[in-house]
């Protein structure tokens, strides 16, 4: 049996200093941000290229997942996602997948208690947060280790000059596809030296329908609290805290072996901040986190619907092998510790010359198990025929130093230097590897330093006109999962029938990344292109042998392949062609090839752009807004390739193009009650992103392929109302 986690000490961060109640309008919510905005997130993130998205067009696209969010929004161009449940979209960064990318809100490290059942950005509800900052490439060094960065943060507790005031806010949504329903009611208050918020959400939903009609596992039950309270304990300093409860049941995971049936979450937070005009520096912030995620899944009689036969094609190939009439059950469950602390001083400005010092230290803890029992009638195998596969209770810590420097070296060039180094330490239990385990207990043990530093220049030509320029490097330790997996299921590649294995001895992966971006920013018209390349080496990625008679089956074990790229270019831009009408473009593409393997790498996503046009009103504050869009994807027919049996093999189907059309709307009916509604997939396309799982297998199965088809029409409705 599993040992329970060690106890680990709380402490944990908190973000921006937004101390203001929520607000509920949202004028331009579906305008790209600028390049001013983009430029001063970059700024505050420590340099190099940055895309944000607000709270304003969180409620305005309604998502139900901050993945799904990020995907939408018209201001970042670098992330897609993949679909495993409507409230867990896994993120996909220019190509960097979990473990590439470091995740945080509220300050927080979060990663995934099971892979393909959870996600990093799934803790955090959209309608809670007050923006997320995406940095794509190695330049968000003073969050942590890593390649790629996401920043979620929400608000702080409000304060208020005349004494004591309390507002109340409600907010939700319906989507009629799936009988998505989310609601949310919120408290917060204070006075002049204190304020809290207290939030409780609920959302659930139903199997949504594909365009053909196809109806899609995807229900869920999740509900969450989340409490603030902030005192300031001087005009300049103040204290911050939150707690947050989430609880997830009965999701349901599409072409995947198991649906979860319960998952909780527990996670607390603890900011310090001076920023005393009298202290050596501009402000100190002190921070820390703790937060622990369980959950239980199980094999559940979905996986047999004839519609989506999961394991009934299992059955079916074990039943060609073996005879008879086999039966598969099964459970599983996990858990896993994030914790940690920050402290970092910031002297100058950092809007012109600053120095950005920091300490942290990391600690995550995980495990997971799995258990099956094979019922055999009339085979050659016995009755009844238990087995498991784990991944034994590891550990990760990391204790890091990091030092960002910029300064205006001529009028209108800006530079801005940063570095970082970490000592990792990584272990896993002996005692709970399996008696015919795969990995090799000899190298359980792990040390690594790993270094990071960039180097970011801006160039202004002129008030509208400016070039940006990076060079970034940083290591990256691989995950838990990557090194200590002993045959768990995960639906990791296209297909989910993948059967991984981990080594303990896998190297850091090590990142190359140089960015070239040019911006133009006029008061009608907004522009950025932005190209980039990276290479990586000792990728991790996977090798091992397809399953007899089951030929999109995999037992593969995680490998280092010695160097792998990543190419590609965002492009967006929106022009004012009149005080009511906003034509806008984005586009963007990735490439991903294995050097070594000469072979395309796999999840990456196909070229996709979007075409549209916003009429709103012609006032500054925009009580209404209207956009109208097209999303058109190309094939993806660069199919990513692993080594099986000793030779290179594509382990992804070619995904077919498509194009769908969006309606969204907003109106400000009054100051504190806001509007939204739209319709994705105005035109019912059936289609499937390049991301999302298949099942094909196994030889002779009398079914067609399984998908996880897209939704169909999907208009929704939502509202803000504060009072």
């Amino acid at each position: 049996m599993q040992q329970p986690l060690a106890p680990l000490q709380p402490l944990q961060p908190v973000q921006p200093p937004s101390i203001t109640p929520f607000q509920p309008s949202i004028p331009g919510a579906f305008e790209t941000l600028g390049t001013t905005s983009i430029a001063e997130l970059a700024a505050a993130v420590g340099g190099g290229p940055a895309q944000g998205v607000s709270q304003g067009q969180a409620q305005a696209i309604a998502s139900t997942d901050i993945g799904g969010l990020l995907q939408s929004a018209n201001s970042v161009q670098s992330v897609n996602t993949t679909r495993r449940s409507p409230v867990a979209l896994a993120p996909n960064v220019r190509g960097y997948e979990f473990g590439q990318i470091y995740a945080q809100a509220t300050g927080a490290y979060w990663f995934p208690v099971r892979e393909d059942l959870d996600s990093m950005l799934s803790k955090i509800d959209p309608g809670m947060i007050q923006e997320v900052v995406v940095i794509p490439g190695p330049y968000g060094l003073r969050y942590g280790p890593g390649l790629s960065f996401i920043d979620i943060i929400t608000q702080d507790t409000p304060r208020y000059d005349d004494g004591p005031e309390s507002s109340y806010r409600a907010n939700g949504d319906i989507h009629t596809n799936g009988g998505q329903l989310y609601g949310r009611l919120t408290a917060d208050g204070g006075s002049d030296d204190y304020g809290y918020r207290i939030s409780y959400g609920h959302r659930t939903g139903s199997d949504f329908e594909a365009g053909n009609g196809l109806s899609i596992p995807s229900s869920y039950d999740t509900g969450d609290v989340w409490a603030q309270f902030g005192v300031s304990t001087s005009k300049y300093d103040r204290i911050e805290g939150s707690f947050l409860r989430l609880d997830q049941n009965n999701v349901q995971y599409a072409a995947q072996f198991f649906d979860v049936d319960t998952l909780g979450t527990f996670g607390t937070t603890l900011k310090a901040v001076d920023e005393n005009p009298n202290s050596p520096w501009t402000q100190l912030k002190l921070e820390g986190w703790w937060n622990r995620t369980q959950f239980t899944g199980s094999i559940t009689p979905s996986k047999s619907d004839p519609n989506f036969p999961v394991i009934t094609r299992v059955e079916y190939a074990l039943d060609q092998e073996v005879g008879g009439t086999n039966t598969l059950n099964g459970n599983t469950f996990g858990d896993n510790v994030s914790s940690g602390a920050r402290a970092v001083a910031l002297y100058g400005d950092v809007d012109n010359q600053y120095l950005r010092m920091g300490i942290d230290f990391h600690f995550e803890e995980q495990m997971l198990q799995e258990n099956y029992v094979l019922t055999s009638m009339g085979s050659s195998l016995p009755p009844v025929t238990p087995f498991s596969t784990n991944q034994p209770f590891g550990q990760i810590s990391d204790g890091g130093l990091f030092a960002e420097y910029c300064i205006p070296v001529l009028d209108g060039w800006k530079t801005t230097l940063g570095g970082r180094v970490d000592w990792v330490n990584t272990g896993a239990d002996q005692n709970e590897l399996r008696p015919d385990t795969n990995l090799d207990a000899d190298e359980l043990q792990q040390s690594n330093v790993l270094y990071a530093y960039y180097v970011t220049n801006e160039f202004k030509f002129n008030d509208a006109w400016k070039l940006n320029a990076g060079y970034g490097y940083a290591q990256r330790p691989p995950t838990l999962t990557e090194r200590y997996a002993d045959g768990i299921f995960l639906g990791l590649l296209q297909s989910g029938f993948t059967r991984v294995i981990g080594d303990p001895a896998l190297k850091p992966e090590r990142d190359f990344q140089v960015d070239l971006g040019l911006s133009a920013d006029y008061d009608n018209f907004h522009a950025s292109v932005t190209g980039f390349y990276a290479w990586i080496v000792d990728y991790v990625t996977f090798e091992g042998d397809a399953v007899v008679d089951f030929f999109d089956a995999k037992l593969v074990n995680f490998i280092n392949t010695p160097l792998a790229s990543l190419t590609g270019y965002e492009a967006t831009a929106d022009w004012d062609w009149s005080p009511w009408l906003t034509p806008f473009v984005k586009s963007k593409y990735v490439q991903g090839d294995n050097i070594s393997l000469g072979a395309p790498l796999p999840s990456i996503p196909p070229l996709e752009g979007t075409v549209g046009v916003r009429w709103h009103d012609a006032t500054q504050e925009k009580k209404w807004e209207v956009e109208v869009g097209e999303r058109m994807v190309t094939a993806q027919n660069r199919l990513g390739a692993i080594i099986l049996s000793g030779a290179p093999e594509t382990v992804e189907e070619a995904t077919p193009g498509f194009c769908t059309t969006y309606i969204h709307t907003s109106y400000n009916w009054t100051k504190n009650l806001s509007l939204v509604a739209g319709i994705d997939n105005v035109f019912n396309r059936t289609y499937q992103e390049h991301l999302d799982l298949r099942l094909l297998g196994p030889t002779g199965f009398p079914a067609p392929p399984t998908r996880v088809l897209s939704p169909g029409i999907s208009p929704f409705f939502g509202f803000d109302w504060t009072f």
